[in-house]
């Protein structure tokens, strides 16, 4: 029993140290976002409900929302849980029906458009980066959020863009390897966005990593 119990963590710690190096968790690119204001009120009164209010406001910078989730960085969904809650109180006929339907393998975008629509772009945006860095090791969860805020923007939006492209990738890590240096590529080198363009830096600091799996196509 002693002995199944040592192998038994030893596979879990392997696996835990191999998605530390993954799309999701070795992308950190927040400090070339220009977002330093708002990650300073995170760094001194945490994920507060002043920061959730940033998060669904439709005043404030896209790219400014995913570098504040960027820097709370990855390994816990005490934060998605937390702006779960936020929405389930502000926004009309927002339960936790809706966001365990996003979570779920069955339903199709039309329907999930129609319970989600009182939930802005920018929310479903930084709802499925939250999501999907509290729970890195099952991206798909978060994949038809990031998929819906992506489409609402016309697919025209880079800041949206982004979080579908590493969620995409966090999937395909499992299943291949030189897929996730295409879907890099294809959306951060290749597409061409008309709003919320991330710098040259923040940009390059998200490939340097992605571009390690070119190798393997």
């Amino acid at each position: 029993m002693k002995m199944k119990f040592i192998i038994s963590l030893c596979a879990f710690l392997t696996a835990a140290l191999a998605y530390s190096d993954s799309p999701l968790t070795s992308t950190y690119f927040a400090k070339y976002c220009g977002a330093d204001a708002v990650i300073q009120v995170y760094k001194e009164k945490g994920f507060s409900e002043e920061l959730m209010q940033f998060l669904s406001s439709p005043k404030e910078n896209p790219i400014h929302k995913i570098a504040l989730i960027n820097e709370i960085s990855w390994g816990s969904d005490q934060y998605v849980k937390g702006y779960e809650a936020y929405l389930i109180a502000n926004k009309k006929g927002i339960t936790t029906a809706v966001f365990e339907a996003l979570k779920a393998d069955k339903g199709t975008q039309k329907e999930l458009y129609k319970i989600t629509k009182t939930l802005s772009a920018d929310e479903l945006m930084s709802w499925a980066y939250l999501q999907a860095l509290g729970d890195y090791f099952h991206p798909a969860e978060a994949f038809k959020a990031a998929t819906l805020a992506h489409n609402r923007m016309k697919e025209k939006s880079m800041a949206h863009a982004t979080v579908y492209a590493l969620i995409r990738c966090q999937i395909a890590f499992d299943q291949s390897w030189c897929e996730v240096y295409r879907v890099g590529d294809e959306y951060l080198r290749v597409r061409n966005y008309k709003t919320n363009r991330l710098s040259a830096e923040a940009v390059s600091t998200i490939l340097e990593y992605l571009d390690l799996y070119k190798e393997d196509c």
